[in-house]
């Protein structure tokens, strides 16, 4: 009887311990849902930024992506380290397009311009005059003719004042070739040497003398002693 009384005590003993397991099983799983569904909101909304960032910058709506930096970004250090990734890798992406000649410099520079607007950072604004040194540089070579002379407050139009003086055949211009070298014809006066492009100014170098000129708006303008001569294909 005693032994029989033990082995009942044993079994149901066996049961209460798989009926624990159990349990424990089920408050595992159910916590693991639990935080499934807490981390899933987390991302949800605290991460949500992200994402339409990311989406925004992708479809280059610089208008959006603005928003989206000043109102969840603009001051979180965190946040922000994140954004220059994507922004950074945008930057990219469009100077990427226009080295391989997809995109248009005016456009790419649309694009920069827009983006500086709301990112504050040396990185895009070191794209952005690379980008305009190489467009420069790419539209320098060809013929440049002087177009007109500007000394003491006086603007003289340079074909006007040829063809007055009865010198029309004279010549004043400039060739800029693709390989750096530059003759200029100035009335007969003939000079030779080699020329390179920084920003917007041209240098040209002819027997060890450096002479500086402004390149803007589809125009060279060399200025010496006063004078300025103003070049335009």
């Amino acid at each position: 009887m005693n032994h029989q009384a033990s082995t009942d005590k044993s079994v149901d003993g066996g049961n209460f311990g798989k009926k624990k397991k159990t349990a424990l099983i089920v408050t595992l799983v159910s916590v693991a849902v639990v935080l499934a569904a807490t981390a899933a909101v987390l991302v949800l909304f605290v991460f949500n930024w992200e994402r339409g960032f990311k989406k925004h910058v992708e479809e280059r709506n610089w208008a959006k992506a603005e928003e989206v930096y000043e109102e969840k970004i603009d001051g979180n250090e965190k946040r922000e380290e994140k954004a220059d990734e994507i922004l950074r890798e945008a930057v990219d992406s469009l100077k990427e397009g226009y080295d391989s000649d997809f995109m248009e410099y005016s456009a790419v520079a649309e694009h920069l311009e827009a983006i500086e607007e709301f990112w504050d950072d040396s990185y895009v604004r070191r794209v952005s005059e690379e980008i305009a040194s190489a467009e420069g540089q790419n539209a320098l070579p060809g013929t440049w003719r002087a177009t007109e002379i500007e000394a003491m407050g006086v603007t003289v139009n340079v074909s006007d004042y040829l063809e007055q003086m009865g010198m029309g055949d004279m010549k004043m211009e400039m060739s800029l070739t693709e390989d750096g070298r530059f003759g200029m014809d100035l009335m007969g006066q003939q000079v030779e040497g080699s020329w390179r492009y920084n920003g917007s100014t041209l240098t040209l170098t002819a027997e060890g003398e450096d002479l500086s000129a402004e390149c803007e708006d589809g125009k060279i303008t060399i200025e010496e002693s006063g004078v300025k001569i103003i070049f335009e294909k």
